[in-house]
């Protein structure tokens, strides 16, 4: 459990350290790209906190893209890219020269350390849906 620190009485919410500690292991090799991440019940025990902060601190780091979970085995590290603070879920129809304009000024004026992801569903509600419900928790 040394990959999680968590201190009293710093002012920090406790989701928030695990969150940092979990990005700190990633800048200083701790943890690479597929590694196991502490069980959310180990984590829990250790530290005596509630499971629904330590969800939240791993789901906020799955929205930003840095660690996945597979249902009933637990959650690794996807990315050590921990720079990025936000991802954006983009969906066109079809891409044209408007929707290349639309596009090219949305990353123009997002901002820095923001990762965009574009889709198109092509008109097919099947494809919409799909992307719609693959998409759904990953994105902030």
């Amino acid at each position: 459990m040394n990959i999680i620190s968590i201190q009293n009485n710093i002012g920090l919410p406790k989701y928030k350290q695990i969150i940092l500690s979990i990005e700190k292991a990633i800048e200083v090799g701790k943890l690479i790209k597929g590694d196991r991440l502490p069980s959310v019940n180990k984590v829990c025990l250790a530290f005596s906190l509630s499971r629904d902060t330590v969800l939240l601190a791993y789901d906020e780091l799955k929205k930003r893209g840095i660690i996945y979970a597979i249902p009933g085995k637990g959650y690794y590290v996807k990315s050590v890219e921990i720079t990025i603070t936000q991802k954006v879920f983009l969906l066109f129809d079809e891409l044209n020269i408007f929707k290349e304009d639309i596009y090219n000024s949305f990353l123009k004026n997002i901002g820095k350390n923001v990762q965009v992801d574009i889709f198109f569903h092509h008109f097919n509600v099947q494809v919409f849906k799909k992307l719609i419900n693959d998409s759904n928790g990953n994105y902030t």
